[in-house]
C-alpha cells in the first residue's frame, strides 16, 4: 500500500480510491485530529521522506500550530497504525516513509538525502537461519552512499577498494538488526 495526496487518494495495488485524510486515519485506527491531520496532509502530499524535524518544519512553515512532542507522538501513532514505515538510517536519523509497499532505500550519508529503490532491483541470495519459531516478516536494504573523494596521487586507485553496506534487516527476535555487507 503507499499513500500520495495529489487529491489525497489512497493507492493500493495500483488502483486509487479517493479518500479524505481524516477517513483515512479513522480507517488505520487513529482519531483523526486537527493535528494529525494536518501532519497527515504534509506527509502523504507526495512520495517522500521526512524526519520528525522536517515535518515540524513545514508544519510551521504551513502555519500549523503543533509542538514537537505532537509530532513525534503522532508520528509513532501512525507508524502503529501502518501508515506511515520508519527507516533508521544511521541510529540516530530516522525517516518517516509513506510508501507502505515493499521496497528498500539509498541513504547519502553528504546530504541525508533519501532515495527509493524499487524492491525487485535488490536481490539477496539468501537469508540466515532464523531462530527456532520465528518467521521472516520482511527485509530492508537502506544503501549507504557518500560523495567519492579522489585520493592522494601516493595512495593508487582505491575504487575497486571493498565498500560497507549495511542491510538492515526486520526480524521478530532481532528487529532492524544491521548486518554488514562488503562489495
Amino acid at each position: 500500500r503507499g499513500l500520495y495526496a495529489e487529491t489525497n487518494s489512497y493507492l493500493d495495488s495500483g488502483a486509487r480510491m479517493n479518500v479524505s485524510v481524516p477517513e483515512l486515519l479513522r480507517q488505520n485506527g487513529a482519531q483523526p485530529t486537527a493535528q494529525r491531520v494536518a501532519l497527515a496532509e504534509i506527509l502523504f502530499a507526495k512520495p517522500q521522506h521526512l524526519s520528525a524535524e522536517d515535518l515540524l518544519e513545514q508544519a510551521r512553515r504551513h502555519g500549523v500550530r503543533v509542538s514537537k512532542a505532537t509530532v513525534y507522538n503522532t508520528l509513532n501513532l501512525f507508524v502503529e497504525c501502518g501508515l506511515v514505515r520508519e527507516v533508521n538510517v544511521d541510529g540516530s536519523r530516522v525517516y518517516y516513509d509513506p510508501t507502505m509497499s515493499p521496497h528498500h532505500h539509498i541513504y547519502n550519508v553528504d546530504t541525508g538525502e533519501l532515495t527509493d529503490i524499487p524492491y525487485d532491483a535488490v536481490r539477496l541470495a539468501e537469508l540466515p537461519e532464523l531462530p527456532p519459531g520465528t518467521e521472516t516478516t520482511g527485509v530492508e536494504v537502506v544503501v549507504r552512499v557518500r560523495q567519492r573523494t579522489a585520493a592522494p596521487a601516493s595512495s593508487g586507485d582505491q575504487s575497486s577498494a571493498p565498500q560497507a553496506t549495511d542491510v538492515l534487516c526486520d526480524s521478530p527476535t532481532i528487529p532492524h538488526s544491521r548486518i554488514p555487507y562488503w562489495t
